[in-house]
Formats: structure tokens, C-alpha cells, sequence
């Protein structure tokens, strides 16, 4: 009998309350009448008795042809017409019909916040039919752009997983990454659930270990789905700011046993230097940064981006010997060359809102500063001022910056990559600032000029609070 019958068959409670928060859930920007929401859930929920909500295979059953279900009015071929439909009739069809059309609108470019708010609603109306990873993991890719989606529907939707223990085969690679990439674009912290996971995780890649012992002595090609699992796992965690060494042993194994390619093992290692993890010797980081130079590659400036952050990482200094620094620092230079020829930092760089609230404020106060620089260690920085020497960074957070800790949501910890950077660029002698985003009246410049003020003559830089306080 296989470990996920008992994984995916209990507890299975139905979840009413999920309707009750549509409403604070609901986008202005959506077409739907928010009147409407708690009928419209209500038919969901009748919707979901027709099909079965009990925890046994008729259930999984019925998902699977809802899943395989043939796309009504026959206009597969229309997107723009299925785009005005849902507009229109944001709750006509039963949940997975909604996801096959918002599926047909991401492949023709046409998905949007509106779509995918829709498919929100809806899911969270009918998660109770949603029993299976595969079908889970579905809608993860189905909603995207997510950056509109608010805590609580993630807060709900996550509770509702690992409460129901709705997670991925031992041997579907592409679940899994979907899974991860979901957590991990969300920046989704939840500890228990990532126990879980990897503990089936790792597993799952002990199991396929076992299973191949028969090597050989050059090594076995890892199966590209498997890699981009191992390299997203990984990449969720970095960022989330989750560590097991359990799996971080497994994942050497393989590398070890299997050939990988260049651009998997650079994002692997990327990312078990950002969780400050050993990455590898000094040796295999050259050679993956000859072979990507050699490789033309779309993703080529963002891979040499990451061997940098690598060469430049504590995890991998540390391990070195005194006569391997010279070659390091020549790996480094290669790099920094390459990327400031290509401009990589500067390309697309936009000024936001509140950098310019920021950068207002300080030509207010007579302080000299640049926007959007590229410091001497390439790390893009919001806001650089130089005062009688003092070399100080405002670095002007937004929500992207944080982890979305579901445990604990009074906690604002950084997420992995920008921990990272500010630990690297106090290591090199700014004074680091962090400047939240402002939630008064914008309008209101002496308001606007009081809570800089204060903020700044407590950050740590001698300069900038003598300066601020003879004002």
C-alpha cells in the first residue's frame, strides 16, 4: 500500500470558513460583483457535494475528469472571447473549468490580475474538491501573476494542504517543482509544512539513489526533471531561509554519483551559499565558470551573476587555503569584468515610488545622494550617500524584500537574498539602513519629513544623525 494512501486520506474537513474571508480577499480591480461572492461560494460548495467530498477514491476519481473535462462553447481557439467570458461570468463555470480556460489564457499572454483573482475566489470556494497534488500543483502555475494575492488567501490555501497533507508523489520530479516554485515566489514560510516536504523529499532522492546504484565510473546523466526539482527545492529554501542538512547531504550524493548540468549545479550551489552552507572546491567553480562562458545562453549574465555571489560568499572563503585566494580573486575580477561590459546591474533599473519619497526628503535636507548605483562589489543599491567618508546605503524595503512567515505573521525577517547582500555589504564597511515603507499621507510633506527624520538619526550613521538633528 503506498505511503501517500495514508498521507492523502485523512482529515479531510470541509472548509466553509473559506468563503467568509472572499470578501477581504476580493481585488477592486476585478469586473465580479462582490455582492455576489457568498451565493456564488454557496453554489461552489453545492457543486462540491454533486461530485462527492468524501476522502476516497470516487473523490480523486471525479477530480481526475474534471481535470480530463472537454472545454464548453467549443472557442478553445478564441482566448480573447474565453477572457470576456469570465469577465462576464466569473462564477458560471465549476472550478476546474475555470482553471482549463485561465490555463488557455496563460499560453496566449492573456492571463492577468483580473484572471487570476477569479481563479482565486473560486479555488478558495471549492479547495474541499481539490484532493490531489497533481491538481494542486495546476493551479499554482495556473496563478500567476500572484504578487496581487493577499496573506490570508495564502494563509488559507497553505492550511489547507498541510492540514489535508496534500503533497507530491515520490516520483513526480515536476510536481515537486511546481510545488516549490509556488512556496517559493510567494516567499511562503510555513515549518511544518516544509518538514514534511522534506522529509518526502529526501526520500524520494534517497529512493532513486538506491535504485541506480549500478554507476559508472564517468557517472549517469540526472533526468532533466529531477534536476530542475533539485535546483527549485533548493532555490524555495535559500530564499525562505530554511536549512536541513539531511537534505543538503543527499543533494551532494547525487551530485557526486550523477552528471549535472552546468547551469543546475551554479543555481545549487548559488543557493547553498546564501543559506551559508559549503558549496564546493574552488576547482569545479572555475571550470563552471569556463564552461558558462562558453555557452551563449539566455540565462548566461544571470549564471555568471551567481558564481560571483558564490566566489564572494563566506561559505566558500572560509574553506579555502591561503594559496587558493589568488586564483579566487582571479575568478572574481573575470566575473565582475564581463558583467559591468554587459551592463547586467543597470538593465531595467526603475525608480519606485518610495525611493523617490526618500530621495525628495533628503534633497529637502541639503544631502548629496545617488539613485539605483552599482557599488565596487556590483551590489545594486537603492540610495548611496557619502558623508565625510562614511559610505551609507538606504536600502528602500517593499514586501518583496520579506518572507511571508505563515507561523509567526508579527515577524519580519528578510528573505534569503537580501539578508545576504546586506550582510555583504556591512562586511565591506557601509553603514547598512533599512528604510520600511511609509503608510502616512504622502501628501503631507512636514509628515513625510518627521518620519525620515526620526528614522535616519537612529540608524547607526554618526553623520546623517548630526546633520539631522542641527535641522
Amino acid at each position: 500500500m503506498s505511503i501517500f494512501y495514508f498521507l492523502n486520506g485523512n482529515n479531510r474537513s470541509l472548509h466553509l470558513t473559506n468563503c467568509i474571508k472572499l470578501s477581504r480577499l476580493f481585488n477592486k480591480s476585478s469586473n465580479c460583483n462582490i455582492t455576489n461572492i457568498n451565493y456564488q461560494c454557496s453554489s461552489r460548495l453545492n457543486f462540491s457535494n454533486s461530485v462527492g467530498s468524501t476522502p476516497n477514491s470516487k473523490t480523486n476519481s471525479t477530480e481526475a475528469s474534471h481535470l480530463n473535462a472537454s472545454i464548453p462553447f467549443n472557442i478553445t481557439s478564441q482566448p480573447n472571447q474565453i477572457y470576456k467570458l469570465l469577465l462576464d461570468n466569473p462564477y458560471r463555470f465549476d472550478i476546474f473549468t475555470t482553471l482549463k480556460y485561465v490555463e488557455i489564457l496563460q499560453a496566449s499572454s492573456l492571463s492577468d490580475p483580473t484572471i487570476v483573482n477569479i481563479l482565486s475566489q473560486q479555488l478558495l470556494c471549492n479547495l474541499d474538491n481539490v484532493r490531489t497534488a497533481r491538481a494542486m500543483s495546476r493551479f499554482f502555475r495556473a496563478l500567476e501573476p500572484s504578487s496581487h494575492l493577499t496573506d490570508d488567501f495564502f494563509h488559507t490555501l497553505i492550511s489547507f494542504i498541510y492540514d489535508n497533507k496534500i503533497y507530491p508523489n515520490l516520483n513526480l520530479p515536476r510536481i515537486w517543482t511546481s510545488y516549490f516554485k509556488f512556496l517559493g515566489s510567494n516567499r511562503i514560510y510555513h515549518k511544518e509544512l516544509y518538514q514534511d516536504l522534506v522529509s518526502l523529499y529526501n526520500l524520494y532522492l534517497n529512493l532513486f539513489i538506491s535504485s541506480n546504484t549500478d554507476i559508472t565510473t564517468d557517472g549517469l546523466v540526472l533526468n532533466k526533471r529531477l534536476q530542475e526539482s533539485i535546483a527549485t527545492v533548493n532555490w524555495c529554501f535559500c530564499i525562505c531561509g530554511f536549512k536541513d542538512h539531511t537534505l543538503y547531504e543527499t543533494v551532494k550524493r547525487i551530485i557526486e554519483a550523477y552528471k549535472l548540468d552546468t547551469s543546475t549545479l551554479i543555481r545549487i550551489y548559488w543557493s547553498f551559499s546564501i543559506l551559508n552552507l559549503p558549496v564546493t572546491n574552488l576547482s569545479e567553480i572555475n571550470q563552471l565558470l569556463n564552461q558558462t562562458l562558453e555557452n551563449n545562453s539566455l540565462y548566461k549574465l544571470s549564471h555568471i551573476n551567481q558564481i560571483y555571489t558564490i566566489l564572494k560568499s563566506p561559505s566558500l572563503c572560509d574553506e579555502l587555503k591561503e594559496s587558493e585566494l589568488p586564483l579566487r580573486d582571479e575568478l572574481i575580477e573575470t566575473c565582475k569584468g564581463y558583467l559591468i561590459n554587459s551592463k547586467y546591474s543597470k538593465n531595467g533599473k526603475i525608480i519606485s515610488k518610495s525611493q523617490k519619497l526618500v530621495s525628495d526628503f533628503l534633497i529637502r535636507q541639503n544631502i548629496p545622494h545617488q539613485l539605483e548605483i552599482l557599488t565596487s562589489d556590483l551590489s545594486s543599491v537603492d540610495i548611496y550617500i557619502c558623508l565625510n567618508g562614511e559610505k551609507i546605503i538606504l536600502e528602500v524595503d517593499g514586501p518583496t524584500h520579506f518572507i511571508r512567515n505563515l507561523n509567526d505573521p508579527s515577524e519580519t525577517r528578510k528573505i534569503g537574498p537580501c539578508d545576504f547582500k546586506e550582510k555583504m555589504l556591512k562586511e565591506n564597511g557601509f553603514v547598512f539602513i533599512s528604510i520600511p515603507p511609509i503608510h502616512s499621507n504622502t501628501q503631507n510633506i512636514k509628515q513625510i519629513d518627521e518620519y525620515y527624520k526620526e528614522l535616519l538619526k537612529n540608524s547607526g550613521s554618526a553623520h546623517l544623525n548630526e546633520i539631522l538633528k542641527s535641522k
